[in-house]
């Protein structure tokens, strides 16, 4: 865990980088948009809120009614559930043409997870009315956006199973493991996570402690699975790594 030079390259905020084209973009690729024509993915910007996330930021909190669906369009963020014991786990990364939130159209009246800026974050997002009018217009949106809801609550409710059951090293090694294919890059024969990432970042990941997590980081690097500095993590093993987090 020496001192080395991160590999990382951390972004600076930048609203410009929100572009219409970005949005566009970004909008086209959610899924329950996936149906609408150019001109309807110009309408659907138009009724967008539009906002920037400094990194640490959150941008909703679990059991906050739920009043605005959001996209992605440039940052990484996290999402994360909390447990009965007051931790929480992590559930999922968000990168630009993700969503997270809900509606009540879509069966939710309170968030169920909390989002938090990871780098700095420009999002997109509807309220209840605007999305009511998408509803109106293309009702195939109401049936891919249940359809997608049910997919993902029944993947958080098994992950947050598995997490409540595991090992300190096995919570540690599914977190990093999960990074690895959210938000991993090609780095010197092994996969970069391609953003900050602290030791309380991790335990608040994995509802562990930080010297839980670095007593296992500094296992895993000893053992050549990971290599990895201040903030920063390279998988050297993705094999080996999914069999210490048992997927």
């Amino acid at each position: 865990m020496g001192a080395r030079r991160s590999p990382l390259r951390v972004p600076t905020h930048d609203p410009a980088s929100c572009t219409l084209e970005v949005r566009h973009e970004v909008l086209a690729g959610v899924p329950f948009f996936a149906g609408l024509d150019h001109a309807d993915i110009v309408e659907l910007d138009r009724r967008c809120r539009i906002e920037d996330f400094d990194t640490g930021q959150a941008v909703i909190h679990a059991g906050q009614p739920a009043r605005r669906l959001y996209v992605v369009a440039t940052g990484t963020a996290k999402v994360v559930r909390p447990t009965l014991a007051g931790t929480e786990v992590l559930l999922d990364i968000v990168r630009p043409g993700d969503h997270f939130g809900t509606l009540p159209a879509l069966g939710a009246d309170t968030y169920a997870d909390s989002v938090w800026a990871l780098t700095p974050l420009c999002v997109l997002s509807l309220d209840g009315p605007s999305f009511d009018a998408v509803l109106d217009a293309h009702p195939e949106v109401a049936r891919a956006g249940l359809r997608v809801m049910a997919e993902r609550l029944e993947a958080a409710r098994t992950h947050v199973h598995a997490m409540a059951v595991a090992t300190s090293q096995e919570r540690v090694a599914l977190a990093v493991a999960i990074l690895a294919r959210r938000v991993g890059v090609p780095h010197d024969g092994g996969v970069l996570l391609d953003l900050p990432l602290s030791r309380d970042d991790l335990a608040a990941m994995t509802g562990t402690a930080s010297e839980t997590v670095s007593r296992v980081l500094a296992q895993l690097q000893r053992d050549g699975v990971i290599d990895s500095g201040r903030q920063w993590i390279v998988v050297r093993d993705l094999a080996r790594l999914d069999e210490l987090a048992q997927i």
